[in-house]
């Protein structure tokens, strides 16, 4: 064994290595822990920021898309009323057409059927004469 001076220093010279390192490893983990708090705050920055975006956005979309549908809404009251309104139109027109088609049908019968009695008349006087 050496001498009790050395073995002193010797110790001394461990301790303070060894209190160097508890420093460095101090010192590592304090910045490691502020790290983590920068960039914990960093993101939950980050997620307040993008919550409200998104919150915003969709609030932006929904107001559109609510518009568009009251404007859809809107339009479809429109077109029904002008479709119900042509709809009545052609009820109408055909009610008045079928009236007209029924009336030429009754005056062709009519003209058919005089038609028929002047043959019948005609036929009877030719034979009337001719017999």
């Amino acid at each position: 064994m050496g001498r009790p001076e050395d073995l002193q220093k010797l110790g001394y010279e461990m301790a303070t290595a060894y209190r160097l390192r508890l420093d460095d490893i101090s010192r590592i983990t304090n910045e490691v822990q502020a790290l983590i708090r920068k960039n914990t705050y960093d993101l939950n920055e980050s997620a307040k920021y993008w919550s409200q975006k998104l919150a915003d956005d969709w609030a932006s979309t929904r107001a559109e898309i609510e518009s568009l549908l009251a404007r859809i809404a809107d339009d479809w009251a429109s077109t029904r009323a002008e479709i119900e309104s042509l709809l009545a139109r052609m009820a109408d027109d055909w009610a008045s057409t079928r009236a007209e088609i029924e009336s030429l049908l009754a005056g062709m019968q009519t003209v058919n059927q005089q038609t028929i009695d002047a043959w019948d008349e005609a036929v009877k006087a030719y034979l009337a004469v001719n017999r």
